[in-house]
């Protein structure tokens, strides 16, 4: 009788000897050979007793009805007890979660007690020296099993993934239960007809914790469920809708209706139709997808289609209805045009007609006029991050960081800006930071992947802008204290002399970003200031002038090596006589220079020049005169087509200009004569004027008012194709790119269709299952490159690596290298590469059809992420999806 007391281990050994001394008779086996059965024989066992830690248990329970229905009320009684039934306080997280998506993945343990009780290991060790003396011995084995299937059954069964729920219809992290040891939540059911799974986690006081499971059924007598696909493209036409199914009661007569918003419903059956108690009735229409008009601001009308159903038993008049938002993809790129003038003593700025047919509905063009001439170039970059396809940290971080410092200069001027939902969009990307950053506080490019030093830098100094200005908000930003407490004290360790996780010749760069990083954040440290300052001879401009801009607010501490480095800063700058008139010519280059691997380009380093020249008034006057021509050089670097370059080279330019934009003053009474191609009328404009419409004619503006006077101009216009992306031909621009589509068959070799030719019309049936081929052949090594598979939207991809997935779901070839970082999203899957080498790359990975229709199947393309022009396409291709 063991007596184990609380204090003890939860998981303790106890381990048992047995030992039989020696018989002198030997005996035969059962296949005849004498074996010596009267050795010694020493037996030792271990079992393992587990204690329950009742003094840290706290018994959760439950209390609810076990069926709802949708939109209703569920309430919810949480009783928390102690072993002894008696009523504990605490706090309890409750939260439901749709079973459905238990179902891709097996749940892991809620007991937070696991995360507090380290496994006990028996080291005991057993030998017996005396069967040494007698040779080997005879064992008889007992014959083992494998003790049947392993049975995950957690009461979901074979239930179909939903496509259309909401995954967590309430979630609660502090609930407050009393003394009485018992709380009340009244919850409210969305609209989901589903099983959701109802969790809870207690704590009561320091040392107590309790978990509770639940489930509860959104229930109808009656009902229909959605049969609709996740996207759809512009052009496309779907056989969908949804399927009756009569939960409780008899089958019978009946009715149902559809409706549509943003799609044509083509044909429908009858609205009678006979209900069965025991099959469901499928409830499908032709429905095509209308093309959206622009909205005044450039925007399109919808972006989501809607379908509304309903369905509804004669006898008791029991029915469901839904309606289900579907997100709208355009089957091709819009193309883009842009120009850039100078218009003064009354000279004209006009444009050409649009150089091909448009589809209806896609011509939308834009005229900003300025007399701020920084304005239509950022106007322009700032268009291109809203329009940037790619989502790896940096580029999400670049696209939502300047418009933080622009908030204020729309309503200056008068005019929209890019994007208005600033809120939403800083929201997002610190939601998508918290799954990009490591447990040592650094930053990777995506989930999983390595972090770096500079991406960490430029992340915090995001961060540090979002948190100064939450100070001044009445409805602050997202912001996660602990997340950036973290990346600062990564950056304090990169600037240790013996840290080597930099990227390999990069140190000195790195080190002075996280430098500027931790000063402006408000953690610098004087001592690495000054080391830094005096190895600045080895720097190139980049990192000089992270540098000067981290010693900016040091003067007092650091005057002289400010002043040293300022006019170590301002030698390295080449001006050249050009028309009469000193201009910037460049920078003599000092230390190596940082390269594409870490985003730099001409333009980054310019940038980082004028930002970091105006944290301090120049002390020269001859460079405080300059200081205008190195920030017009730098406006002057920004094209029509990507601005800056890339969608780093232009939050940075954006941010390097931003305490320029308000130094120039506002013209009030500026005429001009504006000729949008249908019309003319006399505009008069004070600052900046700006308009859009749709029109693919020739038009232009005259300045008419006093000659003394200098505006700029930006014209841009945005269209589709009249062309459906189906047709569209493969493209090299810098790769090639081909694409194949294998029918699986299970009885049957695969059947291979290559898609070389746009145009062409593949044929599929319900169920089918496709294994997707893209082949990619780069011919030289490459940084930062995004291949995407776009897929057509009467088919889903099969992701292989969810828990649940079928072995249908694995290509039968494997891919030459997944790349960094591999998304599988609704309409594409997306491979990330940091760097591609020189070769070939094949990639594969399954589809199945699954809805009926007539489908835009888009070409896949390859591209660099910061080099956009360099890219290549295959062949566009449209999909034919039958029923069985």
């Amino acid at each position: 009788t063991l007596d184990i007391k609380k204090e003890m281990s939860p998981r303790i050994p106890v381990s048992f000897l047995l030992m039989r001394p020696r018989v002198s008779e030997p005996s035969r086996t059962p296949d005849g050979v004498q074996a010596d059965v009267g050795k010694p024989e020493t037996m030792g066992n271990t079992t393992w007793l587990t204690v329950n830690p009742v003094a840290n248990k706290l018994d959760v329970k439950l209390a609810h009805a076990p069926v709802v229905t949708p939109d209703g009320t569920l309430d919810v009684v949480i009783n928390l007890t102690d072993a002894q039934g008696r009523p504990q306080s605490g706090e309890v997280a409750l939260w439901l979660v749709d079973e459905a998506v238990l179902s891709l993945r097996r749940e892991k343990s809620l007991d937070p007690l696991e995360a507090f009780i380290e496994p006990v290991f028996s080291r005991i060790s057993l030998r017996d020296s005396r069967n040494l003396a007698f040779g080997s011995l005879h064992t008889r084995e007992n014959s083992g099993g494998d003790g049947g299937d392993f049975d995950d059954d957690d009461g979901l069964g074979r239930m179909t993934v939903r496509q259309n729920f909401k995954t967590v219809p309430y979630w609660n992290p502090s609930i407050k239960v009393d003394r009485s040891g018992q709380a009340t939540v009244r919850i409210r059911m969305s609209s989901d007809l589903t099983n959701y799974a109802v969790r809870a986690i207690a704590v009561s006081g320091p040392d107590r914790f309790g978990t509770a499971r639940g489930r509860v059924s959104v229930r109808l007598p009656v009902i229909v469920q959605p049969a609709l696909p996740r996207f759809v493209r512009l052009g496309d036409r779907i056989k969908a809708g949804g399927i009756a199914r009569v939960v409780e009661g008899p089958g019978g007569a009946g009715s149902w209706s559809i409706r549509a918003s943003g799609l044509t419903v083509k044909s429908a059956a009858s609205g009678q139709i006979q209900l069965d108690a025991a099959r469901p009735v499928p409830l499908i229409a032709d429905l095509q997808v209308e093309t959206p008009p622009f909205t005044p601001d450039g925007r399109l009308q919808w972006d989501s289609v809607s379908v509304r159903m309903s369905v509804m038993r004669s006898a008791d008049r029991a029915g469901d209805a839904f309606e289900v938002k579907i997100p709208v993809l355009p089957d091709r790129h819009f193309i883009e045009e842009a120009l850039f003038a100078r218009i003064d003593k009354r000279e004209n700025f006009t444009w050409a007609a649009l150089p091909e047919p448009a589809r209806a509905n896609t011509v939308l063009s834009h005229l900003l006029i300025s007399d701020n001439e920084y304005l239509p170039k950022i106007i322009s970059a700032m268009t291109n991050q809203v329009r940037y396809p790619h989502t790896c940290t940096e580029q999400v971080v670049s696209q939502t960081y300047p418009f933080l410092v622009y908030t204020d200069v729309w309503e200056k001027y008068g005019i929209a800006p890019p994007d208005p939902s600033v809120a939403e969009n800083v929201n997002r990307t610190v939601e998508f930071l918290k799954t990009a950053q490591h447990s040592d506080g650094l930053f990777g490019y995506w989930p999983g992947t390595p972090g770096y030093v500079y991406l960490t830098a430029y992340i915090v100094d995001f961060l540090t802008e979002v948190g100064n200005a939450n100070k001044t908000l009445r409805q602050p930003f997202a912001f996660d204290q602990t997340m950036y407490a973290l990346a600062i004290e990564a950056l304090k360790r990169s600037l240790r002399s013996d840290y080597a996780r930099f990227v390999s010749g990069h140190a000195a760069h790195e080190r002075t970003a996280a430098l500027a990083a931790l000063s402006r954040s408000g953690h610098l440290d004087i001592g690495y200031a000054r080391e830094l300052t005096a190895a600045a001879r080895e720097l190139d401009i980049q990192g000089m002038s992270n540098v000067f801009q981290a010693i900016a607010g040091k003067k007092d501490a650091l005057g002289s090596e400010h002043a040293a480095l300022e006019k170590r800063l301002w030698e390295s700058v080449i001006f050249a006589e050009r028309q009469g008139a000193e201009a910037f010519a460049g920078f003599q280059r000092p230390g190596a220079p940082v390269g594409a691997r870490m985003h730099s380009s001409d333009a980054v380093v310019l940038a980082s020049f004028v930002s970091a020249v105006s944290s301090s008034q120049p002390v020269d006057n001859r460079n405080r005169q300059r200081m205008p021509l190195v920030v017009d050089a730098l406006v002057k670097m920004g094209g029509a087509a990507d601005a800056w370059g890339s969608v780093h080279a232009n939050s940075v330019s954006l941010l390097a200009l931003r305490g320029f934009v308000d130094n120039v003053g506002i013209t009030t009474n500026n005429t001009f004569d504006f000729n949008d191609g249908a019309a003319s009328r006399r505009l008069t404009m004070d600052g900046a004027f700006s308009q859009h419409w749709s029109s693919d004619k020739a038009g232009g503006i005259t300045y008419t008012g006093q000659p003394d006077r200098a505006f700029w101009a930006k014209f841009s216009r945005r269209y589709m194709p009249r062309d459906l992306g189906s047709s569209a031909e493969p493209q090299q621009r810098g790769f090639a790119v081909r694409r194949e589509m294998i029918r699986i068959h299970k009885d049957a070799p695969p059947a291979r269709t290559a898609i070389d030719k746009g145009g062409n019309t593949l044929t599929f049936t319900t169920g089918d299952i496709v294994e997707e081929h893209v082949q990619v052949v780069n011919p030289e090594t490459r940084l930062f490159v995004a291949v995407s598979v776009p897929i057509a939207a009467g088919f889903e991809p099969m992701n292989p690596r969810l828990e649940n997935a079928s072995s249908d779901a694995r290509p039968m070839n494997r891919s030459t290298n997944e790349g960094d970082y591999r998304a599988f999203f609704d309409d594409r899957v997306v491979y990330f590469f940091e760097r591609m080498e020189q070769g070939t790359y094949n990639f594969y990975f399954r589809t199945q059809a699954i809805t009926e229709g007539e489908f835009s199947h888009p070409p896949a393309k390859a591209e660099m992420m910061y080099q956009m022009s360099v890219y290549g396409t295959s062949a566009g291709s449209r999909i034919v999806v039958g029923g069985r």
